[in-house]
């Protein structure tokens, strides 16, 4: 299941996260900005509460069927990401529309202390911005 994200990963990568113009999307960036941090920030605290229906809520259809149901949901982000599944604090980064959707940079500090880099693939369903899937982006070593 991890294996679906690195594949996704790639073809993110492989495709540069070229977008549309803005004017493709019905919203403008600031009300499509806001409404996708406040998609992904109510999961984080859902994950933070442990509180996994409400977290489930925020996947889209596809995350939903790939997964089946919420516990094993919450197995794969417990296991694959667990920067999101304990997160300490979060802020967001620049996002990145296209005309499929919204890719949207979170750093995510977890309970150590270190730093991830994320990209939430985000999609409109019925009006609703959704978790589409969640990018890890490896940081470069510390130079010394």
């Amino acid at each position: 299941m991890i294996r679906h994200y690195v594949i996704t990963l790639i073809l993110v990568l492989g495709l540069g996260l070229a977008g549309a113009p803005r004017s493709a999307l019905a919203q403008s960036a600031p009300e499509i900005d806001n409404r996708v941090e406040a998609t992904i920030a109510a999961q984080l605290e859902a994950f933070r509460a442990q509180d996994i229906p409400r977290a489930w809520s925020y996947a889209s259809p596809l995350i939903q069927n790939l997964f089946g149901d919420q516990d094993q949901f919450a197995r794969m982000v417990e296991q694959g990401y667990p920067m999101v599944w304990h997160p300490l604090t979060y802020r967001f980064g620049a996002a990145r529309m296209t005309q499929t959707g919204v890719f949207q940079q979170v750093e995510v500090i977890d309970r150590d202390g270190q730093s991830h880099l994320l990209i939430y693939e985000m999609v409109e369903i019925a009006g609703d911005w959704r978790i589409n899937g969640v990018h890890y982006m490896p940081q470069p070593p510390a130079s010394v």
